[in-house]
């Protein structure tokens, strides 16, 4: 390739949220901004100017040696040479990591089948190196939601959540996908992350990534968010909130890196808690995996993990690998299967679809994961009426909206389908012998730049809500990577 390219580079952070004013130093073809004890600096092959508009250099590229722009915290020039050497030790880094990857069975399985098995596979090693991106390597070992706050869940909708934090949800999930890829020791520090976090049964519903607790919930009024939605919103509401799934999550994890011979002392050490916890806790009301805001309910979801959860500490208390009563745990986790087999008026459901919770409020797509988790037989007949009430009422071109939209007879504002919730329900379909093909393709066809998925997707209109994010990523991978479950007793 010949000719030449006019560059401009403009660097303008906005510290303190855009409330603090930069004191900028500029010497030859570095120029540094710090406020509130933060410096950043940008190294370019021009000089800098700085005014109102931040700072500016403008150069041209021409064919032959490398130009670099570096944007660092680094305290000398950072230049072409140490550039390319950092960026040949990241594409190193990162290879050998997709290389450790086993990703053989994808070819066969439904995203080989939906994408061809070059495509399946590439689909499968972006979602594992995404995975790994949001992870924090030291310090706390915890992995952001995504790394971005705000990005609204619906065109200029109020639904503009922070998800720079870790969930032990997301974070259980991720150590879930990360194994069935071969990364065991990755997977064994998302559970140590896990485990200092439910330390004594507490479960949290979210932390910093290093483990300590969360910021308030707050409004910065005076930014507009992407496509001016509002408020822009640092910290998240629903770290105070009792979410009953998290614990089997958390306990599912554990149970699977057990087999994975990859269980950390600090989660073996909390199993018996969280196993207690649950135990008692499972006849109170929770806000569930949606977090919905208001008062709590008894959501379903919650309790088919509550199941999950101890049904997986009582198989690791039979191997000897946690202490615990695992004979109480498998009484109450039958308690509880017992109490959502039946509807609100006490009736068996045989073929009655799970509500989002007690007393009904309509479909969940979370509940998907009931015949995934072995909650449900794959021919069970409320398995099968469960999907097919997600499929009926809550699909859209393919996708699959959260749950029912009234809840107490109000309409909350509207959010697009979620790209895990339509994983799920591809993987669910698959499990009970339907075909998930057009739920997977659905979700895979919102894929960004780079093989990325948000939170939620309109139909053909590519990512929306907080981007790349966990959930749908370690849902790309446990989706292509099932495990086959023995069958349940017919009840």
């Amino acid at each position: 390739m010949g000719g030449e390219v006019e560059v401009e580079v403009r660097f303008l952070p906005a510290f303190g949220a855009a409330t603090l004013e930069a004191a900028w130093e500029r010497a030859g073809g570095r120029v540094v901004a710090s406020a509130a004890g933060l410096r950043l600096s940008v190294d370019a092959p021009a000089e800098w100017v700085v005014d109102a508009g931040g700072a500016h250099a403008r150069f041209t590229v021409t064919p032959g040696p490398p130009t670099a722009v570096v944007l660092s915290g680094a305290e000398e020039p950072v230049g072409p040479a140490e550039a390319l050497r950092l960026l040949d030790a990241t594409l190193m880094h990162w290879g050998s990591v997709a290389a450790r990857m086993r990703t053989g069975a994808v070819a066969e399985g439904l995203l080989g089948r939906v994408l061809g098995p070059a495509g399946g596979e590439d689909a499968v090693v972006r979602a594992g190196l995404t995975i790994c991106a949001l992870r924090q390597s030291a310090g706390g070992h915890g992995i952001v939601a995504a790394p971005t706050t705000s990005l609204p869940q619906w065109h200029g909708s109020a639904l503009t959540w922070d998800y720079r934090y870790s969930w032990p949800r997301d974070t259980a999930l991720a150590g879930l996908a990360l194994l069935r890829l071969g990364l065991v020791e990755e997977a064994s520090a998302l559970g140590d992350f896990c485990g200092e976090a439910c330390r004594g049964g507490a479960a949290p519903a979210l932390l910093r990534v290093d483990g300590t607790a969360t910021p308030p919930e707050t409004t910065l009024d005076h930014l507009a968010g992407h496509g001016g939605a509002r408020p822009v919103r640092v910290g998240n509401g629903a770290a105070g909130q009792a979410q009953l799934d998290v614990i089997g999550e958390v306990l599912d994890l554990a149970h699977a890196l057990h087999r994975a011979g990859a269980l950390p002392e600090s989660l073996r050490d909390a199993v018996p808690a969280l196993a207690e916890a649950t135990r008692v806790r499972w006849l109170t009301p929770d806000h569930g995996i949606w977090e919905i805001r208001g008062d709590p309910r008894m959501y379903t979801h919650s309790q088919v993990m509550a199941w999950t959860g101890l049904r997986r500490a009582a198989s690791l208390a039979r191997r000897g690998a946690v202490a615990g009563d695992a004979d109480a745990w498998e009484r109450t986790a039958e308690r509880i299967r017992a109490s959502v087999l039946v509807d609100e008026l006490e009736r068996p459901r045989r073929y009655l679809p799970f509500d989002l919770a007690d007393g009904g409020y309509g479909e969940d797509a979370a509940l998907a994961v009931a015949p995934l988790v072995g909650f449900l037989g794959p021919k069970d007949p409320v398995a099968i009426g469960t999907l097919q009430a997600i499929v009926g009422r809550l699909g859209v071109s393919g996708l699959v909206e959260r749950h029912s939209s009234v809840l107490d007879g109000s309409i909350p504002p509207p959010c697009a389908p979620f790209i895990f919730a339509t994983l799920w329900l591809a993987a669910a379909l698959e499990r009970c012998g339907r075909s998930g093909r057009r739920y997977a393709r659905a979700a895979l066809n919102e894929r960004g730049f780079g093989g990325l998925l948000g939170e939620v997707a309109l139909p053909k209109n590519g990512p929306m809500g907080n981007y790349p994010q966990v959930q749908s990523h370690a849902s790309v991978i446990l989706t292509a990577l099932p495990v086959r479950r023995p069958r349940r007793r017919r009840r």
